[in-house]
C-alpha cells in the first residue's frame, strides 16, 4: 500500500489486487502482462520446488540469500517458518504476519538503504499477475494435469492451491468435487491414485506461530493440521487388492488396545469396529449391518470407540507433525526420536516434549541469549563444566553473583562487539529469564506441576467494575449475579457452570482468574529448589549463597509469568472442552427426542400461528401435508363483535375441509388463540349437538420463523406468504414431526445449553450425526421424501438428494419401483449406496423386502434362509433351526434374527410408537382446556399456582417449562419427581401440571421473568392421559 500511495495509485483491496496495480501501473499501463506468464515458466520453477532456491553458494550465504536482490517474487511463494528462518539468518524481527516478514525482507538490514519500488519494476519483466501464478504447468502440458506431476513429490502443493484448482483436479481424478477446501484437500490427499502418500510433508507449514513469551499452548498446529486432513481420512486402508499401504500394525494395534482399555470393551469387539470405519463405513450402517463383527455394539458405543479413534488420529498426527518440524529443523536426534515415537505418550505429554524445541518468537530469553548470558545462567543452575565458560578461575560460583555477571557481561561485550557492556543487574535479570524458560518448560517439572497444582487450584470468578463494564452494568451485573463471587475447585466444577463464567468473561460482565492454594505452592517451590540444588550448596562457604537466590527469584519468576499463566490457560481450556462437550451431549439427546416424537398420521390438521399484533395466521393441509386453505384472524382484545366473527370463520373451515385435529403454537399470544380456538370448537360441538370429537393439542414454534424465511419453504411453498408458511410448518409438525423439523438447522431449534458459547463447528457436526441417527432409526420412503429428509441418510448428501429428486420426478409414475434404481441416480456410487440402501424404503414395488429394514445385499441370503425356515411368519424360530439356517445360507445369525423381526412387522409399523416411550401430542377438548386453569399472561402467575406446561429443553440442572405465558419456567434437578416419572419427565415434550414455587419479574413487558417450578400432579397428571 504504501508502495501505491507513493505512485498515486488506488491502496484498498486484497494482496492480488494490490501486486496487479503495482505491475501495471500509470508508467506503463499500456503494456499487456499477459505474454509475461510463458516468459516466467524460466523464472519460476514447479510448485513443488518453490520452498527455497538454492543459490550458486551454498556453501557460503543462506539458501535464498542470492535471489533476494533478483527476484521479490521468490519470497512470497514461501511459507511463514521458512522467511522466519531467513529473517533469523539476517538478524532481523521475526515476529509479525506474513506481510511485515515480506517486507522487512525485501528491505532488510543489509540493503535498508534500498527503496523497493526499483523491485516492482523489475518484477514486470518476469512476474505474471496473480491469476496466472496460481499454479506452474509441468514439463509435459499436454500429456498431464498441470500439478499431477507434483501430487506424489509433496502433498504440501496442495494446500497452496486455490478451491478451483483443487475441484479440477479431483475432477480429473474421478473424485467428488464439492465441499469446503479443507474436503477437497483431504481427498486429494488420501484417493485411489496417491493413498500411499504420507501427511507429513505437510509438517512444514504447520509450525505453530501462536508463540507468545508466556504461551506454552502449543495445541494450534493440531488444529491447523485437522484443517488440512480430515480425521476420517488419515486411518482409510484401501481394498486388499490395492498396493496403497495401510497403517503399521503396530500404531494400528496400540490404537485399538488403547481404545479397549479405556472403554472396558473386548478387544475384538473394537478391532472389527476400527477396522470398519477405516474401510469408509459410517456409524449407522455398521451399528445396524455389521452386529456379527462388533458383537451388537449399539450407537452409543461406536460412537465411543469413533471418538477414540478420532483422539488417537489427533495424536499421530501431532506426532508426525513434531517429527517433520525437528527434521526441517535439523534438532531431531535418534535419542529425540526415540522418545517422541514412545506409544505410551498422551498428547499433552507430546507437547510438553516438544514445547522446549518449538520454533518461537523473540523472549526475554532468546534477547539475553543473544547478549552472552548463557553462561550465567548455567552457573545459576549450577550445570556441570559451567565454570569452564568462564574467562578465568576467579570466575567462579564462590564469587558473589553480580561479580561474576560483571564479569561476564564485559567479556559479551568484548565477544560479540557490544558498545555498552550491561550493568551486573542487568546481566543477572537476563540469566533468571533464561533459568526461567528453561526449567519451565521441561517435561517433568510441567507433569510434576499437573499433578501436585491441579487437586489445589479454584476457578474464581468476580464482576467487573462499572466503570469496565460500562453503561450496561446494571442488567449484566444481574444476569451473571450467580457468578459475582463465585469459587470452586477444578476438579469439581460443573460443565454449565464453566459455560456460564466464559459467557460472562466474554461480554466482559466477570473477570476470571485460576487460583492454587498458597501451602501446595510453596511445597510445590520447595520440590523445585530442590531439584535443582546444585550438589555441595548445603556445605557452608562452598557456594556463595547469592547464587542459591538467584536461582529462587528465577523459579519463582518463571512460575509465576510463565508455568501458572500457561497451566491456567491449559486447565480452562480442558475445562472448556469437557463442558463443550456435555453441551453438545445434552443438545443431541433432546433433539432426538424432539425429533422422534411420535406422529399423528393420515390427519387433516388445522394450525393456528398465534400474533397479537398482525393477528393469527391460519393454515389447513391434507393428510399428505399439502396446503388446502389459509387465512389470518385478528384477535378482538374483548370486542365482543370481532371474536364472533373469528370463531364463525374458524366453525366454517372446520366444516368445510373436514378438519380432525388443530394444532396451536405456543408462541407469542398463545393464550388469546387458544381461547379463541376453544370457542370455536364449543360452538361447532353446540350446533351440531355432538360430543367434543375435534381435539386441538399445542405445537412447540421453535424454528418456524427460520423455515418460513428459508430457501427450502420458498421452493416447497412458492404461492404462500412467508407468515403463512410458518402455520404450514405447525400443522406438519403434528404429521410427522422428523420430515419437518430436518429443514430447519438443528440449531434453531433451541433445545441445548449454552449453544451460541460453544464451537459451532464441533456443535453442528453433533448435531448432524444426530440428525443422522434419527432418520435411520425411522427409515425413509424413498417416494414420498423431501431432499431434505433424503440429505440425513446415512451416505447421501444434498447434492445426490437433489439427485434422487430429479431422478423420481423424471420417471414414469413419479416412482421408484424398487431400492437398486437409486444406484441408476448420477452422483450415487456403490459405497454410498450401500451405506444408505438399507434405510431407503419402497412401499408397493416390485421387490417385497424393500418395505422392510432389510438390506438389499442381504436378499439372496434372506431368501435361502425363509426356504428352509419354512413356516417362520406363524410360530417362532428355535435358536438352533436359526443358526443352522443362518450357516447354511452363509448369513450372519443376527442379520437373520434382525430379518425375521423386520418381516414380521405389520405395514404400517413405526418405530417412533415405541422406540422413546414418549406418548403422542395429548388432544385435549373444550372441556380440558376449562379444568386447566392456565394463566393467561404472566402478570396473572402467582406463587403457589398450578400450571399445565411441556418440557421445552432438559439441560444438565434441571428442565425449562413451557408454561404459555411468554416466560419458562425452570424445574430444579432437585425437584424432578422420583422414580420412572423421573425418568419421564426429563424427556422434551412431557406434559404435566406445575406449581409455582418462587417467583421474580425482572421487566413485565418484555417478559422476562426468574420462575422456579416443582412438580404438582407428576407425570401421570391431566395432560400426559
Amino acid at each position: 500500500k504504501e508502495e501505491l500511495r507513493q505512485r498515486g495509485l488506488k491502496v484498498s483491496g486484497v494482496k492480488a489486487e494490490l501486486l496487479r496495480r503495482l505491475m501495471v501501473d500509470g508508467n506503463d499501463a499500456d503494456s499487456d502482462i499477459r505474454p509475461l506468464a510463458a516468459e516466467a515458466q524460466s523464472f519460476i520453477p514447479p510448485p513443488s520446488k518453490l520452498d527455497y532456491i538454492p543459490d550458486e553458494k551454498p556453501d557460503t550465504q543462506s539458501p535464498i540469500e542470492g535471489c533476494v536482490d533478483s527476484s521479490s517474487a521468490v519470497f512470497s511463494a514461501m511459507s511463514v517458518p521458512q522467511l522466519k528462518e531467513e529473517l533469523r539468518q539476517r538478524g532481523l524481527k521475526v515476529s509479525g504476519v506474513k506481510a511485515e516478514l515480506l517486507r522487512r525482507l525485501m528491505v532488510d538490514g543489509n540493503d535498508a538503504d534500498s527503496d523497493i519500488r526499483p523491485l516492482a519494476a523489475e518484477a514486470q519483466s518476469f512476474i505474471p499477475p496473480p491469476s496466472k501464478l496460481d499454479y506452474i504447468p509441468d514439463e509435459k502440458p499436454d500429456t498431464q494435469s498441470p500439478i499431477e506431476g507434483c501430487v506424489d513429490s509433496s502433498s504440501a502443493v496442495f494446500s497452496a492451491m486455490s478451491v478451483p484448482q483443487l475441484k479440477e483436479e479431483l475432477r480429473q481424478r474421478g473424485l467428488k468435487v464439492s465441499g469446503v477446501k479443507a474436503e477437497l484437500l483431504g481427498r486429494l490427499m488420501v484417493d485411489g491414485n496417491g493413498a500411499d502418500s504420507d501427511i507429513r510433508p505437510l509438517a512444514p507449514d504447520m509450525v505453530d506461530r501462536n508463540d507468545a513469551e508466556s504461551e506454552s499452548d502449543i495445541r494450534p498446529p493440531v488444529k491447523e493440521a485437522r484443517s488440512f486432513i480430515p480425521p476420517s481420512k488419515l486411518f482409510f486402508v484401501p481394498d486388499e487388492e490395492s498396493d496403497n499401504k495401510a497403517l503399521p500394525a503396530d500404531v494400528a494395534e496400540a490404537i485399538i488396545s488403547d481404545i479397549a482399555v479405556e472403554l472396558n470393551f473386548e478387544r475384538w469387539r473394537v478391532a472389527g469396529a476400527v477396522k470398519l470405519f477405516q474401510e469408509g463405513n459410517l456409524l449407522p450402517f455398521i451399528a445396524r449391518y455389521r452386529k456379527e463383527v462388533t458383537g451388537e455394539l449399539d450407537e452409543t458405543a461406536l460412537r465411543a470407540i469413533e471418538s477414540g479413534l478420532e483422539r488417537a488420529q489427533k495424536l499421530e498426527v501431532r506426532r508426525a507433525t513434531i517429527i517433520s518440524i525437528l527434521t526441517d529443523l535439523d534438532k531431531l536426534t535418534p535419542e529425540l526420536r526415540a522418545q517422541f515415537e514412545d506409544p505410551a505418550l498422551t498428547l499433552k505429554e507430546l507437547d510438553d516434549l516438544y514445547l522446549p524445541l518449538r520454533p518461537r518468537r523473540r523472549t526475554k530469553a532468546s534477547d539475553a541469549r543473544e547478549k552472552g548470558l548463557q553462561p550465567l545462567a548455567d552457573a545459576i543452575l549450577g550445570r556441570p563444566g559451567s565454570s569452564q565458560l568462564f574467562a578465568s578461575g576467579l570466575k567462579s560460583r564462590r564469587e558473589d553473583a553480580a561479580a561474576v555477571a560483571a564479569a561476564v557481561a564485559r567479556d559479551a561485550a568484548r565477544d560479540l562487539n557490544l558498545k555498552v557492556a550491561l550493568s551486573p543487574t542487568e546481566a543477572l535479570l537476563g540469566a533468571r529469564a533464561i533459568v526461567a524458560e528453561e526449567t519451565m518448560e521441561m517435561s517433568e517439572i510441567r507433569k510434576a506441576a499437573r499433578d501436585h497444582l491441579w487437586s489445589a487450584a479454584s476457578l474464581k470468578s468476580t464482576t467487573r467494575s462499572k466503570k469496565k463494564i460500562g453503561g450496561r452494568e446494571h442488567s449484566k451485573e444481574h444476569t451473571f449475579r450467580t457468578y459475582a463471587d463465585f469459587i470452586t475447585p477444578l476438579r469439581r466444577v460443573l460443565p454449565h457452570h464453566v459455560l456460564a463464567i466464559n459467557r460472562g468473561e466474554k461480554v466482559k460482565a466477570l473477570s476470571v482468574d485460576v487460583a492454587v492454594d498458597e501451602f501446595t505452592m510453596d511445597r510445590f517451590k520447595q520440590w523445585l529448589e530442590k531439584k535443582f540444588q546444585v550438589e555441595g550448596e548445603e556445605t557452608e562457604g562452598a557456594v556463595h549463597p547469592s547464587w542459591r537466590e538467584e536461582l529462587v527469584a528465577a523459579l519463582d519468576d518463571g512460575i509465576d509469568r510463565l508455568l501458572l499463566p500457561s497451566l491456567s490457560r491449559e486447565w480452562r481450556s480442558d475445562l472448556t472442552e469437557t463442558a463443550e462437550a456435555k453441551s453438545f451431549e445434552v443438545y443431541a439427546v433432546n433433539l432426538r427426542q424432539k425429533l422422534l416424537q411420535p406422529p399423528l398420521k393420515g390427519l387433516v390438521v388445522l394450525a393456528v400461528d398465534p400474533g397479537l399484533r398482525t393477528g393469527c395466521k391460519v393454515a389447513v393441509v391434507s393428510p399428505t401435508g399439502v396446503p388446502l386453505a389459509f387465512t389470518t384472524l385478528k384477535l378482538s382484545f374483548g370486542k365482543g363483535d370481532k371474536d364472533a366473527a373469528a370463531v364463525e370463520e374458524l366453525v366454517e373451515i372446520f366444516r368445510k375441509h373436514g378438519v380432525q385435529i388443530v394444532a396451536i403454537g405456543n408462541g407469542t399470544g398463545n393464550s388469546e388463540a387458544t381461547a379463541l380456538v376453544v370457542s370455536a370448537l364449543k360452538r361447532l360441538a353446540a350446533d351440531e349437538g355432538t360430543a367434543d370429537d375435534l381435539k386441538y393439542t399445542i405445537v412447540d414454534e421453535s424454528g418456524a420463523s427460520v423455515y418460513s424465511a428459508s430457501e427450502i419453504a420458498a421452493r416447497e411453498l412458492p404461492d404462500l406468504d412467508v407468515t403463512i408458511r410458518g402455520a404450514v410448518s405447525l400443522a406438519r409438525r403434528v404429521q410427522d414431526p422428523l420430515s419437518e423439523y430436518v429443514k430447519i438447522d438443528a440449531k434453531a431449534l433451541s433445545v441445548g445449553m449454552y449453544q451460541h458459547d460453544v464451537n459451532q463447528k464441533a456443535l453442528a457436526d453433533e448435531l448432524a450425526r444426530t440428525v443422522c441417527g434419527a432418520v435411520t432409526s425411522v427409515g425413509v420412503d424413498l417416494n414420498q421424501a423431501s431432499p431434505a429428509l433424503l440429505s440425513h441418510v446415512a451416505g447421501l448428501s444434498a447434492k445426490t438428494s437433489e439427485a434422487i429428486i430429479v431422478a423420481r420426478d423424471s420417471m414414469k409414475d413419479g416412482r421408484f419401483d424398487n431400492v437398486a434404481e437409486v444406484l441408476k441416480v448420477k452422483g450415487v456410487g456403490p459405497n454410498a449406496f450401500k451405506q444408505a440402501a438399507g434405510f431407503l424404503r419402497v412401499y408397493e414395488g416390485k421387490e417385497p423386502f424393500d418395505a422392510t429394514e432389510v438390506h438389499p445385499e442381504s436378499y439372496p441370503l434372506l431368501r435361502r434362509c425363509l426356504e428352509k425356515l419354512g413356516s417362520w411368519r406363524e410360530t417362532e424360530v428355535a435358536q438352533s433351526a436359526l443358526q443352522s439356517a443362518a450357516e447354511e445360507a452363509g448369513m450372519g445369525e443376527l442379520t437373520l434374527r434382525d430379518a425375521l423381526t423386520s418381516l414380521r412387522r405389520p405395514r404400517n409399523f413405526d418405530p417412533r410408537d415405541t422406540l422413546l416411550g414418549v406418548p403422542p401430542p395429548p388432544l385435549l377438548s373444550a372441556a380440558d382446556a376449562a379444568s386447566t386453569n392456565k394463566a393467561l399472561t404472566l402478570g396473572d402467575i402467582k406463587v403457589g399456582m398450578e400450571i399445565p406446561g411441556i418440557v421445552k429443553n432438559v439441560v444438565d440442572f434441571g428442565a425449562f417449562v413451557d408454561l404459555g405465558c411468554g416466560a419458562d419456567g425452570l424445574l430444579h434437578k432437585s425437584n424432578f419427581p422420583r422414580g420412572k416419572e423421573r425418568e419421564q419427565v426429563a424427556i422434551v415434550g412431557a406434559r404435566s401440571i406445575f406449581r409455582v414455587t418462587s417467583l421474580e419479574i425482572t421487566d413485565l413487558n418484555s417478559k422476562k421473568a426468574r420462575i422456579s417450578l416443582d412438580c404438582a400432579l407428576g407425570v401421570g397428571g391431566l395432560l400426559v392421559n
